[in-house]
């Protein structure tokens, strides 16, 4: 099995978008497809004199501009221009860090739905300095490129729509958060964990939305901001109305 083994699915609306009218566009994002990892990794990764692991997840990969520059045959300026522009397009979430940057393909679910044998896929992400190698996809066969046929949400998904629709974070990782999400389901309701939303809900809408945690970090694995907010542990600000004023009395307007 070859590096370019293999296919990922596109969506046949992608050539009436703005991606397929901007040719370099078009090809970044192929390129963002067919480079994401098919599952779950750790990858050891240079970073200044030094090294460190950094965790991705399916439709992931580790992205620095000078390195995918030299892939795509454009300038790092160029191709960091256009990895945002994706990203204002919604078909990737950017995550910063201070040496590299973890790009999330928006709707990775879909592009992958069909015949997913994730299991047999070598990881193509390595240890290295520069970066990781392209990912393809060898176990799509189907020819229609088009998902059909959706299959039911899981209680997973329900919750974590249900955090988007209430918070409305700015940044989204759907496979990450569902991932954390059936974790905690072994040990926590579907309520409880849809009543720490809510009662989180009041804190969250203070900041602007790019500020507001996502559902992948609020419902962490190593660090768990939602258990404070379980209805066991939760307790609801008192609300202060200050000092009660008199019952008005129209006989006192009279004798005035």
């Amino acid at each position: 099995m070859t590096q370019k083994d293999g296919f990922v699915l596109l969506y046949r609306k992608l050539i009436d978008s703005r991606i397929f009218k901007n040719e370099k566009l078009l090809k970044v994002a192929i390129w963002c497809l067919l480079t994401a990892n098919h599952k779950h990794a750790w990858v050891r990764l240079k970073t200044g004199r030094g090294f460190t692991e950094v965790e991705v997840f399916p439709g992931q990969f580790i992205f620095g501009r000078f390195s995918a520059a030299k892939k795509l045959d454009m300038t790092p300026s160029g191709t960091w221009s256009r990895m945002k522009k994706l990203k204002t397009l919604q078909f990737i979430d950017i995550q910063p860090d201070t040496h590299y940057s973890i790009i999330n393909i928006i709707n990775w679910d879909g592009y992958q739905s069909k015949n997913k044998k994730s299991d047999k896929q070598p990881d193509r992400q390595v240890t290295t300095n520069q970066q990781p190698s392209d990912t393809n996809n060898n176990d799509n066969n189907e020819n229609n490129l088009l998902p059909v046929n959706k299959t039911p949400e899981t209680i997973p998904e329900k919750i974590y729509k249900f955090y988007n629709s209430e918070i409305q974070p700015l940044a989204k990782e759907k496979h990450r958060a569902v991932t954390n999400l059936k974790t905690h389901l072994k040990t926590h309701s579907e309520s409880d964990l849809m009543e720490a939303v809510n009662n989180f809900k009041s804190t969250a809408l203070e900041y602007e939305p790019r500020y507001r945690k996502k559902a992948a970090n609020f419902f962490g694995v190593n660090e768990k901001p939602f258990l404070d907010y379980l209805p066991a542990n939760y307790e609801k600000p008192k609300v202060d109305n200050g000092p009660r004023q008199p019952a008005y009395d129209p006989k006192k307007d009279l004798e005035d």
